[in-house]
């Protein structure tokens, strides 16, 4: 690019400068090189303008890059986050279920222990209670047997027993009821 529109080839006279202060004589020549000087500036301008241009667009391009990589690389940094939360939620929702399922096995065979336990208890009271009504049908039949023989060795006895048993169970019930 070149800023000055006269090269040093120019139709200037021979003694004369190029410099600020220079005048030059008018030439019939002289207007070309103006105007060749103006389509210089003019395509300079051009091509300056042409070159801001691309320039501003390759700069746009590369903001727009550089943000759409940013926001790319946050997206990931985001969801490398939502997944460890995934993960720790998920951890957490298998550790709950592990100690849900770890409760109710022990309250399982606390169940199971309590039942076993009932079990025996009532085992046992029905054996007791089993062993008293033995022990009791036991000695009703001694008793009915030893009556029988009792009834059978010395009938005459047995009846003024059994009469002086209801005489006096009479006189104790004639007592009771005479009180009220």
């Amino acid at each position: 690019m070149e800023n000055n529109p006269q090269s040093s080839s120019s139709n200037a006279p021979a003694g004369s400068s190029n410099g600020a202060n220079a005048q030059r004589p008018f030439t019939g020549s002289g207007t070309g090189n103006v105007r060749e000087g103006a389509e210089k500036l003019a395509n300079t301008a051009e091509r300056a303008k042409n070159d801001v241009a691309d320039g501003a667009s390759d700069l746009a391009k590369d903001v727009k890059n550089e943000a759409s990589d940013k926001a790319d690389a946050l997206k990931d940094k985001a969801a490398d986050v939502v997944q460890d939360v995934k993960e720790k939620v998920s951890d957490t929702s298998q550790e709950l279920k592990e100690k849900g399922a770890r409760v109710a096995d022990q309250i399982q065979e606390s169940g199971e222990k309590a039942v076993d336990a009932a079990s025996t208890y009532a085992k046992s009271a029905v054996n007791a209670v089993e062993g008293k009504v033995r022990d009791a049908q036991d000695q009703y039949e001694s008793a009915k047997s030893a009556t029988r023989d009792f009834i059978h060795d010395d009938p005459v006895r047995a009846v003024t027993i059994a009469a002086i048993g209801s005489a006096v169970l009479t006189a104790a019930l004639i007592g009771i009821f005479q009180r009220r």
